[in-house]
């Protein structure tokens, strides 16, 4: 880390924090890679956000643009899924 300690003014992670396991350890290292005045912006996908079931990652281009389809009852939600041809391990995923 040593060439980038207190680095950055700005440090964005989007769409990630909820996939790092251990995420108390990476805060910690992040804290050293920020300047005295910098800031680390975290970005989810709370469940009621437009894409939030991770739908992007169908491979129906249809549906991976389709926002909030999550929020439909699961039973529905995954016959969607169904209907258009999803791997099952997208469909559980």
């Amino acid at each position: 880390m040593g060439e980038f300690k207190n680095a950055f003014d700005l440090i964005i992670l989007k769409d990630a924090i909820e996939h790092i396991p251990d995420q108390h350890k990476l805060i910690a290292y992040l804290k050293d890679l920020l300047s005295v005045r910098g800031q680390v912006y975290f970005g989810f996908p709370p469940w009621y956000m437009p894409h939030g079931g991770h739908q992007q990652i169908c491979q129906s281009k249809v549906l991976s643009f389709l926002p909030w389809i999550h929020v439909l009852p699961r039973p529905v939600y995954r016959g969607l899924l169904r209907m258009f041809g999803e791997h099952p391990s997208t469909i559980r995923n």
